[in-house]
């Protein structure tokens, strides 16, 4: 009787593999054809949402040449505090003078 059993068992093994050979199969005629496109398109999302969110420009203080994220960051050489405002690279006590 166990022989029978385990007999049984490996003559349906194969099985487990019809739906992975699916999703192979579906893999390759399907998500394969697009990938250079999605790898395109993610590339070419990062630089939009690089460009929008980095700014280049010269230190209000030191006059070194940064990038830094839109917002209000430190200079990374002389580390006082910078704003961009309109695009421009501010002083950030400046534009709490102004304000007030």
């Amino acid at each position: 009787m166990n022989i029978r059993k385990n007999q049984y068992r490996q003559s349906f093994s194969w099985i487990w593999l019809i739906p992975f050979g699916i999703g192979q199969m579906l893999f390759v005629l399907v998500f394969l054809p697009f990938l250079p496109f999605i790898i395109i398109s993610i590339l070419m999302a990062v630089g939009v949402i690089s460009s929008v969110t980095l700014k280049k420009g010269n230190c209000p203080y030191c006059g070194s040449s940064i990038t830094i994220n839109t917002g209000t960051e430190n200079c990374p050489k002389c580390k006082n505090k910078i704003m961009v405002s309109d695009g421009y690279f501010i002083a950030a006590e400046d534009y709490k003078k102004n304000m007030n």
